[in-house]
């Protein structure tokens, strides 16, 4: 019975030690120290993810800085390439007024509103169809020596001498791109029209702008002809012509014309 007593003895003691350690336990977590390490704690979590917020905003910064740099410099290649367009401009519409033949025939020759139109068309059209503005300009001036309202007693229209069929084909061929059906019967749409259509030639014979000039002035058919030996040489017209507008666009390259 004494050893009974001494175990039960012993495990009430435990169990009394059990409880008193449970009560301390609960005491710890709940003392104010504790409430203030992990009030601290929260703190620390907060401020970290604070820091990771600022680390973020300052990623965002410095690409939004990237982007609007990138933008300046777009903006700015944009100014200078106006600003050198705009003197490209000026010098086609300088030598136009210096080389205008005179004319007793034309109706109209162009103002000095109409002059710059004339340049500018040059400028942008010779760009996009990769046409140097000394040779626009030598067409013009073999075909209408810059009369604007001449008409050939073959039908041919305005600056580039376009007949009426072969405007409306190639102006339909342009309007396809962009929606906008160019009329020959005005400067900047006769000199895209034009345009247009010696490139197209120039790509037929591989940049020979001897054999695309014979091309615009008496068809491809014809100079294809030619060079299958299907006929023994080009008509005179044409051959006149080529010389002409080449001679006209040397002279153009030495007034400073591309």
């Amino acid at each position: 019975m004494a050893i009974k007593e001494m175990v039960r003895a012993i495990v009430a003691l435990f169990f009394f030690l059990f409880i008193i350690l449970l009560f301390i336990i609960d005491h710890i977590y709940e003392t104010p120290g504790n409430k203030k390490f992990q009030e601290l704690e929260a703190r620390n979590l907060a401020l970290s993810n604070h820091i990771i917020e600022m680390d973020n905003t300052t990623k965002a910064v410095k690409d939004s800085n990237e982007s609007l740099k990138l933008r300046l410099k777009t903006l700015e290649d944009s100014i200078e390439g106006d600003r050198a367009r705009t003197v490209r401009i000026n010098k086609v519409a300088e030598v136009i007024r210096k080389t205008i033949p005179p004319n007793d025939e034309c109706t109209q020759r162009p103002n000095p509103s109409e002059i710059n139109q004339i340049a500018t068309s040059i400028i942008e059209y010779g760009d996009r169809y990769t046409v140097s503005p000394s040779l626009i300009l030598g067409i013009i001036r073999r075909e209408s020596a810059f009369c604007i309202n001449i008409v050939s007693r073959a039908g041919a229209q305005g600056l580039m001498q376009l007949m009426p069929e072969t405007a409306e084909t190639q102006a339909n061929e342009i309007a396809a791109e962009v929606r906008y059906i160019p009329r020959s019967n005005k400067i900047r749409d006769n000199i895209w029209i034009g345009t247009y259509y010696i490139s197209k030639r120039l790509i037929d014979f591989n940049g020979n702008e001897d054999l695309a000039l014979k091309a615009y002035n008496a068809g491809v058919t014809h100079v294809r002809k030619v060079l299958a030996g299907e006929r023994a040489d080009f008509y005179q017209e044409p051959k006149i012509y080529s010389v002409k507008v080449l001679a006209y666009k040397a002279e153009y390259r030495k007034l400073g014309i591309e």
